[in-house]
């Protein structure tokens, strides 16, 4: 009797060290493609995702890489237009507006005189008669005068060269596309580059920072015109059907017309990967 009750002692513990065993799982690694290295949880809740490379003029872009761009530390590794106001405050005067107003157009000129003008003219709409210039430089982008307002900052309040960017008339606000005339002749693919990327810095200076992922930026020759495109990911939380993260592809262009110089901007949501 006690040699059966042994063994069905043993038999019972057998069958609960199987049973535990069954239960045991390993998590997997490199699942969508990652290896476990740097990266970041994915919007999905449990995805880990690496941080994606590009080549320098890629227009097709997976799912993966993506999700990738979206969920990771990723950032764009080409050279971007970029300034370092250093503190300051930046404003484009234009006819209109208020403290940066991004809804109407912006002057241009290429006299220093009457751009001191508006900038001026600028100020005091702002501040009235407490401003004082401090100082005043130009590139071949802009004339640039910076005011001191007894604030802890100062602004500085611009206004385009006309030989490089005229934006008069034009509608700022992003509501039409036209940009304004470009006529720094004669057209190239990194003046083309550069002028497209800032009007971008421009737009996202006013935006208050960079609302999308920059996956590819580069300019191509068509027989009238040049056309500068931009791929970008952009992340809308909790905006999907199943509430989760809207994460989208986006492609943008810019064409610059060879005879008029005119810039035209359009946009096409490629699709939306979540």
């Amino acid at each position: 009797m006690n040699r059966i009750l042994k063994i069905m002692i043993l038999a019972g513990i057998a069958l609960l060290l199987l049973l535990t065993a069954g239960c045991t799982t390993t998590e997997d690694e490199g699942d969508d493609g990652s290896d476990g290295g740097d990266g970041g949880d994915g919007g999905d809740g449990g995805t880990t995702y690496t941080i994606p490379t590009f080549t320098a003029k890629q227009s097709t872009f997976t799912d993966l890489e993506v999700m990738s761009a979206a969920y990771t530390n990723y950032t764009y590794l080409g050279d971007l237009y970029t300034e370092d106001l250093e503190g300051s405050k930046l404003i484009y005067a234009g006819p209109q507006g208020d403290w940066q107003d991004d809804t109407t157009s912006e002057w241009s000129t290429n006299d220093r005189d009457a751009a001191y003008n508006y900038s001026a003219d600028r100020a005091e709409r702002m501040w009235g008669e407490n401003c004082l210039k401090v100082s005043e430089r130009q590139t071949e982008k802009f004339f640039e005068f910076e005011w001191d307002h007894e604030q802890e900052f100062t602004t500085l309040i611009r206004v385009h060269k006309e030989s490089y960017l005229n934006r008069t008339g034009m509608d700022t606000s992003g509501v039409i596309n036209n940009k304004g005339v470009f006529n720094s002749k004669p057209y190239t693919e990194e003046n083309v580059d550069e002028v497209v990327e800032y009007l971008c810095w421009i737009h996202e200076y006013y935006r208050g920072g960079i609302g999308y992922r920059l996956l590819s930026s580069f300019a191509e020759e068509e027989t009238d015109a040049w056309v500068h495109h931009m791929y970008t990911v952009e992340v809308f939380g909790e905006d999907s059907i199943d509430g989760g993260d809207s994460v989208d592809l986006m492609h943008y262009t810019y064409t610059i017309d060879k005879d008029t110089g005119v810039i035209t901007k359009d946009s096409e949501r490629v699709r939306a990967v979540s």
